[in-house]
C-alpha cells in the first residue's frame, strides 16, 4: 500500500466514524445533546465534514495532476491551501471524468485478467447536489440575527424542518459512498498536461459497513469500464 492508498483509506475511515456518530443520534429516541436542536446542529456538522473529506479524497486520488493544474493558476497556485468544497470539486472536474466517487451496484465483477469491471448503477453522483448539501449544512450551523422578525421567522421554519431535510441529504451522501469506486488516472508530471485525457491507472473499491458500526474496507487494483454504463 503506497502513501496515496493509505491516505485514502484513512479518509474513508474518518468518514465511517462520522457516519457512526450520525446514526447514534438518528437511532436514539431521546436527544443525545440535551436538546433536539443541538442534536440537529451536530448532525449537520458531521455531514458537512463528510462532504469536505470526500472533496479532499478526490485530490488524494490524483494529487500530482491536481497540483499541476493548480500551479497554472497565478493568483493561488498552492493547492495545499485549498479548503472550500465549492472550489475544490469544480477544479477536480477539470482533470478527471472520475473526480467524484463512482456509486456502484452491490458488487463489481472481474474480467478474465482479474481486473475489476465497474458497472455504474443509475445512481449518478451530482456535483451541484454535493455542493448544495455542503452549503445547506452551513446554513444550519449559524446563529441568526435575533432582532429581525423576518430572520426570526426563517429560523423557526428552518429548525422545524431541520431533521427532515438532514435525513434526505444524509441518505444521498450515504448512497454515494456506501459502495463506491475511486479511480486514479495516469499522470507523468514531466510530459503530461493535467487537463489532457488520461487512462485509469488504479482503482480503490470501497465498501462501508452498516453506518452505525463505523467500519470500512478497501480493495486496490486495476479496473475497466463497461462502455454502456460509464
Amino acid at each position: 500500500m503506497n502513501e496515496a492508498d493509505a491516505r485514502y483509506l484513512r479518509q474513508m475511515q474518518e468518514i465511517s466514524v462520522r457516519f457512526a456518530a450520525i446514526n447514534r443520534i438518528i437511532d436514539s429516541t431521546k436527544p443525545k445533546n440535551v436538546r433536539t436542536e443541538l442534536d440537529n446542529e451536530f448532525l449537520w456538522l458531521q455531514l458537512r465534514t463528510v462532504v469536505e473529506v470526500m472533496a479532499f479524497s478526490g485530490i488524494t486520488a490524483d494529487q500530482e495532476r491536481y497540483a499541476a493544474l493548480r500551479a497554472e493558476v497565478l493568483n493561488n497556485p498552492d493547492y495545499t491551501r485549498d479548503g472550500k468544497v465549492n472550489k475544490i470539486l469544480p477544479e477536480l472536474a477539470k482533470i478527471s471524468p472520475h473526480f467524484l466517487p463512482i456509486s456502484l451496484a452491490e458488487h463489481a465483477d472481474r474480467d478474465e485478467r482479474g481486473r475489476l469491471r465497474l458497472d455504474r448503477t443509475s445512481y449518478v453522483v451530482e456535483l451541484t447536489k454535493l455542493i448544495d448539501i455542503h452549503e445547506r449544512a452551513g446554513e444550519n450551523l449559524h446563529a441568526d440575527n435575533p432582532f429581525s422578525p423576518a430572520k426570526r421567522s426563517e429560523t423557526v421554519e428552518r429548525l422545524r424542518r431541520s431533521r427532515e431535510t438532514f435525513l434526505t441529504d444524509y441518505a444521498y451522501v450515504w448512497g454515494v459512498l456506501k459502495f463506491h469506486a475511486k479511480v486514479c488516472l495516469e499522470f507523468d508530471v514531466a510530459v503530461d498536461k493535467p487537463t489532457e485525457p488520461a487512462n485509469a491507472e488504479r482503482v480503490w473499491l470501497v465498501q462501508f459497513d452498516k453506518p452505525r458500526k463505523g467500519h470500512v474496507s478497501m480493495l486496490i487494483g486495476q479496473a475497466v469500464f463497461d462502455p454502456q454504463s460509464s
